[in-house]
């Protein structure tokens, strides 16, 4: 571990660290239901999230910041503390996962050599995942449920717009575009999509990265 790796990571673990403290800050001063101060830190560690390919070469501190997190939110879980990102009504080890899909599509992006494994999954889970839940709660149309939570078609219609563009803008502006490849990415997107759908308890989060990370493998854009 190289001191500027360390100095890098410190400063990621602080940037992270003002984020919760916001979050916690705003759930109890201004009393909104957890699950939008939890979209806040989704969205908003995200962003910081997706400059790692500009500042790590390695896994390693990916690594060591992915532990460092995972534990602290399974703490968080476990003795009741950060109440704004744990305290909703439905039962979600999603903000476990997230670090992980951090890890995944990470490790993908080192392996391939090719920025889109990093940037189409995660801004995914960071963009689309909480653009559906939102409009899932404005537009509930046809909603779809089980014993442990429901979805919308609203919600889903959300996801695979935004998920659509986000993958047109990435493909687009490092490879070009064609109509074979917007056909590629349109398939993506609704996999993506059915995958977020079925997804139960946050387990979207880490499948449908993964299922990207496959999908733009297999279809070599």
């Amino acid at each position: 571990m190289t001191i500027e790796e360390l100095i890098k990571i410190v400063l990621y673990d602080l940037s992270y660290c003002v984020i919760f403290c916001i979050s916690e800050i705003v759930y109890y001063k201004l009393k909104p239901d957890a699950e939008y101060t939890r979209k806040f830190v989704h969205i908003a560690c995200g962003l910081i999230t997706i400059s790692f390919p500009l500042f790590f070469h390695s896994i390693r501190p990916v690594l060591i910041l992915v532990l460092i997190f995972t534990l602290l939110l399974f703490l968080s879980k476990k003795y009741q503390f950060l109440n704004s990102v744990n305290n909703i009504r439905r039962k979600s080890v999603g903000s476990i996962l997230y670090p992980l899909a951090i890890l995944v599509s990470f490790g993908s992006y080192l392996i391939d050599g090719e920025t889109i494994f990093f940037y189409l999954p995660l801004l995914m889970v960071f963009i689309s995942d909480p653009i559906a839940a939102v409009a899932g709660n404005f537009y509930p149309i046809l909603k779809y449920s089980d014993c442990e939570e429901s979805k919308t078609l609203g919600g889903s219609l959300a996801f695979f717009i935004s998920s659509g563009l986000i993958a047109y803008f990435i493909v687009k502006i490092d490879y070009g575009m064609d109509f074979h490849v917007f056909i590629k990415i349109m398939i993506i997107s609704l996999t993506a999509t059915f995958i977020e759908t079925v997804s139960r308890r946050g387990f979207d989060n880490i499948t449908v990265p993964m299922v990207v990370i496959l999908m733009v493998y297999i279809f070599k854009i």
